[in-house]
């Protein structure tokens, strides 16, 4: 998905937009994916974290999946307050370094179980520690587009501008 994501840097205001990075994706659901050390070299590798009609993954969308970034930060941004920025649909959990720290709605693995609920650009803060490598893992789900041919996954992605999942760090 396109988790929206921005970060700003505190000193200048100014935002990075991890949504346009290589995030990693993978259609699997394992609580092991939120740790920093998993290794998702083999994962696929995805040029931002929108997922539309004209770019459907390699690897499936079934309503279900994680995303993967690993940054290099400026030791100048170490214990800085930052916002994690984030719209979807759908349901997120946010992992940084494998720690939660933050959640919308619930993960669902079906319709049933999935609460939605869209972060709507409402900034999460963070604060990165001296490390030089950081890990933003986020679990998402969107029963409703668990298939991206159907009129409802259509329709909302001609609401979504022709994004139907966006991620701003």
């Amino acid at each position: 998905p396109d988790h929206g994501c921005r970060r700003t840097y505190p000193e200048n205001g100014q935002a990075v937009e991890l949504d346009k990075l290589n995030w990693k994706y993978s259609p699997d659901d394992e609580p092991r994916f939120a740790d920093p050390q998993f290794d998702d070299h083999a994962w696929e590798t995805l040029n931002g974290t929108a997922i539309t009609l004209d770019s459907i993954l390699k690897s499936g969308w079934r309503g279900l999946g994680w995303f993967r970034l690993r940054l290099q930060v400026d030791p100048a941004l170490a214990h800085q307050p930052l916002a994690l920025v984030m719209v979807h649909y759908g349901a997120s959990e946010v992992y940084l370094n494998g720690k939660l720290i933050g959640r919308y709605g619930t993960v669902g693995a079906t319709p049933e179980s999935e609460v939605e609920y869209n972060p709507n650009t409402v900034p999460l803060s963070i604060v990165l520690d001296g490390r030089s490598e950081h890990v933003i893992a986020v679990r998402h789900s969107c029963m409703v587009m668990r298939d991206l041919t159907s009129w409802r996954s259509r329709w909302l992605h001609r609401l979504a501008g022709q994004q139907l999942l966006r991620n701003y760090t």
